[in-house]
């Protein structure tokens, strides 16, 4: 696979930048044109994120280990992005220098064609991965299908302990619930035998209340029957009294 690869070769430009020189653009540029502190802050930026690019996407190409293959090509990735972004700042900050961004040009065009370059770069090293992990994949489907047979086994078991335990809980549920229905029987008697108690009770206090008033009917008869006896002995006591009057006084007239 590393035979079939097409290879790039990198203009003067970029291995210049990778060796981490400059390349000028033509003599005595630097010494001519004077750019602002943020135009030189973005250009450090691009060199450097420039550089990451393509180290990261060699490494990617020229390692065996695909996680670290692909952990290379994403971060060559971002850097590429971050400098194509410091680019687009470089120039704008160009545009914005008015005559003297002219003269900038050159460098940033030789800029662009370096960008691209990294561009190609980077899309060699994601193709290359991407052709290995269909060779990987390969190689891991054994794996892959032991670890997904493993998977589903213990899945497996978990579920029927769960089901045995849903069936332990519906059998303890049930007795529950029949001793629910018991209790509530037994309260459902207990509260007859209340009513039937609640019944003798007004029955009792019925024949109370007639005892009460017959005891007390009674209390007055013999009261009556008490006076009544009094009044006939003192009338027959005065009447006797008087017919013994009478005599002694006949007898003392005879």
């Amino acid at each position: 696979l590393r035979d079939s690869r097409p290879t790039f070769l990198p203009s003067f430009s970029t291995v210049a930048m990778v060796l981490g020189l400059r390349a000028d653009p033509g003599p005595n540029f630097r010494s001519a044109v004077t750019t602002s502190e943020d135009f030189e802050t973005y250009q450090e930026d691009f060199n450097r994120l420039q550089r990451s690019a393509q180290d990261r996407a060699a490494f990617s190409l020229n390692n065996s280990d695909a996680l670290a293959r692909s952990s290379a090509l994403r971060e060559a990735k971002e850097a590429h992005q971050k400098a194509e972004q410091a680019l687009q700042q470089m120039e704008i900050e160009a545009k914005s220098m008015g005559a003297l961004g002219s003269s900038i040009l050159p460098r940033l065009r030789n800029y662009r064609s370096d960008l691209a370059s990294t561009r190609r770069w980077v899309r060699e090293a994601e193709s290359a991965l991407q052709r290995d992990n269909i060779g990987f994949s390969y190689r891991g489907q054994d794996e892959l299908s032991s670890s997904s047979y493993d998977k589903l086994q213990s899945s497996t078991r978990r579920l029927n302990e769960t089901k045995r335990t849903a069936l332990e809980t519906e059998d303890v549920g049930l007795e529950v619930l029949s001793d629910l229905l018991s209790q509530r029987e037994s309260i459902m008697r207990t509260k007859g035998h209340l009513h039937d108690v609640d019944d003798h009770l007004n029955l009792s206090k019925k024949a109370l209340r007639i005892l009460t008033y017959r005891t007390k009917a009674n209390h007055a008869m013999v009261l009556g029957l008490a006076i009544v006896l009094t009044v006939t002995v003192v009338i027959v006591l005065y009447m006797k009294l008087q017919k013994l009057g009478e005599t002694d006084r006949v007898d003392e007239a005879g």
